[in-house]
């Protein structure tokens, strides 16, 4: 099945709402983190200005990593209009997608549900080469942080053997142990 990068400025397709399976309850991963939460931090805060925001107001490690991946320079930005796809069902990303502002509809077959910053589309997919279980849809104007998955597969085989079991423990979480994880990240022990 070939890769898929949604363009977000021309990608203007439409798609049926796939089937509502009984029994099936939405994935955990369609959440928002309230971004008003780091309203008062500046996105050039130097490292000791950030821990010590983050310590004062006890901030999620999941808070935290958003922040870090919002005001990252070195992820391109992206903007979908309302309406248009970030990703369909079946098809594998090339690119995954970090929500930063806005809202995003998820339609699965266990139904629909909505995420917003801190949402990610794509990655584990990608990652694993594997087709998206559900279609997304901007819902507003979306501003996203684009992470190539090929990028992302050479970066991660640069880091250290735990942190690659981490990142294989965490996409098997989110895509299920009967998902094949690639060699690259590790064997399960």
């Amino acid at each position: 099945m070939p890769r898929n990068t949604p363009n977000p400025t021309s990608d203007s397709r439409s798609q049926a709402d796939p089937s509502k399976a009984m029994g099936i309850s939405p994935p955990s991963r369609l959440f928002r983190i309230d971004r008003s939460l780091l309203q008062g931090l500046s996105p050039r805060a130097l490292s000791h200005e950030r821990e010590a925001y983050f310590e004062d107001r006890q901030l999620s490690a999941a808070e935290r990593l958003f922040y870090q991946v919002w005001t990252s320079e070195g992820f391109k930005t992206v903007v979908f209009r309302k309406g248009q796809w970030m990703g369909h069902a079946d098809d594998i990303p090339a690119a995954a997608y970090v929500v930063t502002s806005g809202d995003v509809l998820a339609k699965g077959p266990w139904g629909s549900g909505q995420l917003g910053p801190g949402g990610v589309i794509g990655l584990a997919e990608g990652l694993c080469d594997q087709p998206l279980q559900e279609s997304f849809q901007a819902l507003g104007v979306v501003n996203a942080k684009l992470i190539p998955i090929d990028s992302a597969t050479r970066e991660l085989q640069r880091i250290k053997p735990s942190l690659r079991g981490a990142f294989r423990i965490t996409i098997s979480k989110i895509l299920g142990d009967d998902v094949p994880v690639p060699a690259w990240l590790g064997a399960a022990r």
